[in-house]
């Protein structure tokens, strides 16, 4: 005789209908070989209804035949070729859902366990001593709430999803509304806050907390998306403009000023990014020419391009979340503008004439003078006698070094004109604000310098005689 014992235990003393619970089967073997056997579980049943197990729960069966192989919804269960070990004990877990079970009344039954006639032992079954839970009056029913949707998002600037908007029933008197992130098996285990925070997949239930029970949950959940917020000016789509050719660089950090989520977050190039999409009709994505840089602490830069138009880029928003974390595409638009232009408006134009004494000091305004107009004020003023687009008038000579030629930021300039008369020229450099590259044209002066006049006497002279 193999002299086997078994023990089966529960781990609710009371439960609820439609409530789950966890058998545990112990099996002892006291000899020195192996027993092969045979166990068998039937389940409680009542008028109301049957405890049934759980669909992939069965634990420490190891190569064993379990029939029904697919045991979920099953009242009977029978495990074939199960091996216990020589002086030493097999151990087996289940859960199973109370269903229906008639209330106020316990569901109780006993395991078997027969040695297998190859073993070497007579073939006497085992009892298991009786596990017993008294099925209550769970108040809170056995309906799943109902939804009014099965997806949902957070809208910005609020960071989290807040599911119980999306129940359009009521749980009964007694029980009160619970989250969890599995349809059953219910437990304060797998049981979430609402609002969430993160994205995932939740199911509504009724919890009666006098007597530890769950409605059931309906099988569709509600799967949300949470995205980060973007707080900044331009929230998720700030704008730039930027001059034809010009560098650019920022902090994304500052100007989307990320919110939600887990920080600290990390940036990235998300122009790949099939969320990446034209901001607007006709804008075209930022050509690679451009230099696209996007660093980890948000920082950029990029080099706009020369041809006028609207452009964009995205950046990657990521939170610190594990093991997934929580992103956002930026979506930055680009307005490049053609290169100004700085016109004179001045009596002269850009070719503005003058005269002068030789030897004299002559000095001007070119800011009144020239008038500029066009690209960004105020305007800076230098010599620009060097210039390549400094060009003589016909017949003009370069001012000599000797004039000490003297241009202020300002517009004012001074010189000396040379000692011998002629035509002379030099130019003045006007640049607009524009930045980083500014916009900058030519004045080009013309001088004409003539000797002093000169002067008659009255004086009559007198003769000798």
């Amino acid at each position: 005789e193999a002299n086997l014992t078994v023990t089966k235990t529960v781990n609710k003393a009371t439960a609820g209908q439609n409530e789950v619970l966890k058998y545990t089967y112990v099996i002892t073997n006291p000899n020195a070989s192996v027993v092969k056997t045979t166990f068998q579980d039937n389940l409680p049943a009542s008028a109301g209804g049957s405890f049934k197990y759980v669909a992939g729960t069965l634990t420490g069966q190891g190569a064993a035949i379990v029939a029904p192989a697919s045991y979920g919804d099953s009242t009977s269960m029978v495990i074939r070729d199960l091996n216990v070990p020589a002086n030493g004990s097999l151990t087996l877990t289940v859960d199973v859902n109370t269903g229906t079970f008639t209330l106020a009344q316990t569901g109780q039954n006993v395991a078997n366990v027969t040695p297998d006639p190859t073993s070497g032992f007579r073939g006497i079954t085992y009892n298991s001593s009786s596990a017993n839970t008294l099925i209550g009056a769970c108040v809170a029913g056995t309906t799943a709430p109902t939804l009014s949707a099965t997806t949902a998002t957070n809208t910005c600037p609020t960071t989290t999803v807040n599911l119980n908007s999306l129940v359009t029933s009521s749980c009964p008197a007694g029980s009160t509304l619970e989250w969890h992130n599995v349809a059953t098996g219910l437990s304060a285990a797998n049981k979430v806050t609402n609002p969430v925070t993160v994205s995932g997949t939740y199911y509504p239930t009724c919890f009666d907390a006098t007597n530890a029970c769950y409605s059931p949950a309906p099988a569709t959940g509600v799967t949300t998306t949470v995205k980060l917020c973007f707080t900044g000016g331009g929230g998720s789509n700030p704008s730039q403009n930027v001059p034809s050719g010009g560098s650019k660089s920022g902090d994304a950090g500052t100007e989307l000023v990320p919110s939600g989520g887990t920080g600290p977050y990390n940036y990235a190039n998300g122009s790949s990014d099939p969320a990446c999409v034209a901001p607007v009709s006709g804008a075209l994505p930022l050509p690679a020419s451009s230099n696209l840089v996007v660093n980890s602490n948000g920082s950029y830069s990029y080099t706009a391009p020369t041809t006028a138009g609207t452009y964009y880029f995205c950046i990657k928003v990521c939170d610190s979340s594990t093991p997934t974390p929580i992103c956002t595409i930026s979506t930055y638009t680009i307005t490049v503008a053609a290169p100004g232009s700085v016109t004179f408006g001045g009596p002269g134009g850009a070719s503005p004439t003058q005269t002068a004494t030789t030897n004299q000091p002559k000095s001007g305004n070119a800011a009144t003078e020239l008038a500029p107009t066009g690209g960004t004020a105020p305007y800076n003023y230098s010599n620009g006698s060097s210039d390549p687009l400094c060009v003589a008038p016909a017949g003009a000579t370069a001012l000599p070094a000797s004039s000490n030629l003297v241009v202020n930021s300002n517009g004012t300039y001074s010189y000396t004109a040379p000692a011998m008369a002629g035509v002379y020229y030099f130019c003045i450099k006007v640049c607009d604000s524009t930045s980083p590259t500014p916009v900058c044209s030519i004045a080009t002066y013309k001088v004409t310098v003539t000797p002093p006049a000169c002067v008659v006497g009255t004086a009559v002279p007198s003769l000798k005689n």
